[in-house]
């Protein structure tokens, strides 16, 4: 279906990844996942999803790690990502932020948090993405 949003869910437990899954496309999202980081890095540049969801704690790569992946190729990953794990703790928080993850929710907010939070994330989104395609059009002319 045109003009549906993709979202890249990053989360290696299964019953999580699929309630967020079935959340998201009963909310009409485009749900693509990834069960650990590296195969959330591919994804994204074949996906190339508006919004990642993204787990801290995944089996081979960290989420720090994929976001520290992430801004090394600002040209390949524009998507902005929401930090969505169990751990609340400020140093957690404070150090997704720092990499980049533009909100950040524990896994206990998922059912009253994650859609009107993803909305605000995605809206927020938009007038950088209309920028750097202007600055792409630019640049091609």
């Amino acid at each position: 279906m045109p003009g549906r949003r993709r979202i890249l869910i990053a989360e290696d437990d299964s019953l999580v990844r699929e309630l967020v899954r079935s959340k998201l496309t009963a909310a009409g999202y485009d749900v693509h996942t990834a069960r650990c980081g590296r195969e959330a890095l591919e994804r994204m540049f074949i996906v190339k999803p508006q919004a990642v969801l993204l787990d801290l704690n995944l089996p081979d790569m960290d989420g720090f790690t994929v976001l520290e992946t992430l801004r090394t190729h600002p040209q390949d990953a524009t998507a902005p990502a929401m930090v969505l794990t169990v751990s609340g703790a400020p140093q957690d928080v404070q150090r997704a932020v720092s990499l980049g993850a533009r909100d950040y929710l524990t896994k206990d907010r998922i059912q009253s948090h994650l859609l009107p939070r993803l909305a605000r994330m995605l809206k927020n989104a938009e007038p950088a993405a209309a920028a750097a395609g202007g600055e792409a059009a630019s640049r091609a002319a």
